[in-house]
């Protein structure tokens, strides 16, 4: 049985901001679809948060998975630095314009981030 071992960049990272990019504009249109759907029904309050959440998690998802399908190893890492970057780009938003400090739930969003990143990846490269 032969073995071959791909070279080349472990991480991306030019694939790495181009996929944050591309989260963050999906979220933007995702929320922009949202806010019109609440504004025109009876949506229930309570829902909302888990919704922006959920919207959240579908855009790093689909970012980790686009830039991971061109890559040819090394997807689990560079989708997991997606949702990592991304994550940490919101806390930095909380942070500084909600004033919210860094709470064990940020930390968590954090994980849950970079873990969304990382199996979207490691779909992606595979498929």
């Amino acid at each position: 049985m032969k073995v071959t071992i791909k070279k080349g960049p472990i991480v991306e990272l030019n694939r790495v901001f181009l996929g944050v990019l591309w989260a963050f504009l999906l979220t933007f249109f995702l929320l922009l679809i949202l806010s019109l759907f609440l504004y025109f029904s009876s949506f229930p309050e309570d829902l909302i948060s888990k919704s922006i959440v959920i919207v959240i998690a579908f855009s790093i998802a689909v970012s980790s998975f686009l830039v991971s399908r061109n890559i040819e190893a090394n997807g689990w890492l560079n989708g997991g630095l997606i949702g990592l970057i991304y994550s940490l780009m919101l806390l930095m938003v909380k942070i500084v314009f909600l004033k919210e400090g860094f709470t064990f739930a940020s930390l968590i969003d954090v994980v849950f981030g970079f873990l969304i990143g990382a199996i979207s990846g490691a779909i992606g490269v595979n498929l």
